[in-house]
């Protein structure tokens, strides 16, 4: 087993480099494929609460989350909320178009950072390529891990993890009432 994983990373760090040779580049190209994907599975996590999501984000962004005994949908101009086993609609009034959609908010100082290669890491369970990047705006660090399409899986900050899976899979959110 250990043999396996050794070959695999040295496998994966052979081969990667001729491929991710710009550091910035490779994160601001990924950001670039974040924004013009349709929709994505989203887990956050920070303080020990999770939330996860379906998004879709074309033709246009909804949401389906859910923490704990909360569920929560953002579709058209209205919010749903289930708390205690019971539904709840409430007006967005707009929300949904001025509501900052996580691509948006991690591309949005997209020409301040700088990105530092740290190779092939395991996180998450999975071999990933490693950026640490910095944003010379916010001052803010974290740690963008790759998969081998070049799309953004994971993001670590001192207090948040960010794991992005299926992409593009169809999606329908719907009203739940």
């Amino acid at each position: 087993m250990l043999n396996r994983l050794i070959v695999a990373f040295l496998l994966v760090a052979a081969t990667t480099p001729a491929v991710l040779a710009d550091a910035t580049g490779d994160v601001k190209n990924a950001l670039t494929n974040l924004e013009n994907v349709k929709s994505y599975h989203m887990e956050l996590t920070s303080d020990n609460v999770t939330v996860r999501a379906d998004v879709v984000t074309k033709p246009t962004y909804e949401i389906h989350s859910f923490s704990g005994n909360i569920e929560t949908y953002l579709v058209g101009n209205n919010m749903y909320f289930k708390t205690s086993g019971k539904w709840q609609k409430l007006s967005a009034g707009g929300l949904q178009n001025s509501l900052p959609s996580l691509e948006k908010m991690i591309s949005s100082n997209r020409h301040t950072y700088v990105a530092t290669d740290l190779g092939p890491r395991m996180a998450g369970g999975a071999l990933l390529h490693a950026y640490r990047v910095h944003d010379a705006t916010s001052k803010k660090v974290e740690t963008v891990f790759l998969d081998a399409g070049g799309r953004i899986v994971r993001v670590e900050t001192d207090k948040i993890v960010i794991t992005l899976s299926q992409f593009d899979t169809p999606m329908t959110i719907r009203a739940p009432i």
